[in-house]
């Protein structure tokens, strides 16, 4: 069986693999396989392409309501940090202005 054949039969089980486990899969049967993670997506975008819903575990945060307003962490408050010199307080950035 080609490692194509394999990969589409991993797509197809009932019982859903995330992509990392099918990868690790075809690893076991297929020592000498570059098969990577990304490759198996391109799989499983070609079954979607050709009508098939390929039966994938997708291990991601679930999204955000937008309808919720979120707060910003402290920190980032006002925007992200500048790469350079550290900054000065404000009673050091004073005593230059004197």
């Amino acid at each position: 069986m080609t490692i194509r054949a394999e990969v589409a039969k991993l797509l197809q089980r009932k019982r859903a693999m995330t992509y990392q486990q099918i990868v690790d899969t075809i690893h076991t049967k297929h020592p000498e396989a570059r098969t990577s993670v990304k490759t198996v997506q391109w799989y499983a975008s070609r079954l979607r392409v050709g009508g098939s819903d390929p039966n994938v575990l997708l291990l991601r945060p679930g999204r955000k309501r937008r309808d919720v307003k979120h707060e910003r962490p402290q920190e980032a408050a006002n925007g992200p940090r500048k790469r350079g010199r550290p900054r000065k307080s404000k009673a050091a950035r004073a005593k230059v202005a004197a």
